[in-house]
């Protein structure tokens, strides 16, 4: 018998922890920069990050509630796309992306992960995980980038 043994169980709880496992991530790095990093906008970048995750609730939950699009139902009645498990990681690794570019490394490989272990597991299907994907990585990429404000000679604030 190997040590390595990986039941739908033990399976189970290793999905339910890769998303708490990015909010410490994404802590850790805020609070390091805000100490480290004089000229980082903390309140502006939190406010940002938040409404991406406010938007990623919004897009796990509005399909649920409207019932547009079924996805590839595991459940009767269970209308799951985009996986709201999905939108809520994307979120926060495109903050974390956003907060330092080397996350990059970290968090695409994760997400890919994530993304075959909640399939392998039918908490969602392919086209669930590849919609949120579609859906959130640029939403999040576009509240994060968002308008920068003008001075009345057209010069933005940096």
């Amino acid at each position: 018998m190997s040590i390595f043994h990986f039941d739908d169980h033990s399976l189970r709880h290793l999905a339910n922890s890769i998303n708490p496992l990015l909010v410490m991530v994404f802590f850790t790095a805020f609070f390091v920069r805000f100490r480290h990093d004089k000229t980082f906008r903390a309140a502006e970048f939190f406010g940002r990050a938040l409404l991406s995750l406010l938007v990623a609730f919004g897009l796990g939950r509005l399909n649920a509630e409207l019932k547009i699009w079924p996805g590839l139902p595991l459940d009767p009645g269970h209308y799951e796309f985009p996986s709201g498990h999905m939108c809520f990681a994307v979120s926060i690794a495109v903050s974390l992306v956003f907060l330092q570019r080397r996350f990059l490394f970290f968090v695409v490989p994760l997400l890919l992960f994530y993304g075959a272990l909640i399939i392998f597991l039918k908490f969602h299907g392919w086209t669930d995980v590849i919609g949120a994907w579609l859906l959130m990585a640029p939403l999040a990429w576009l509240i994060h980038k968002g308008a920068k404000p003008k001075l009345k000679s057209g010069i933005e604030v940096e």
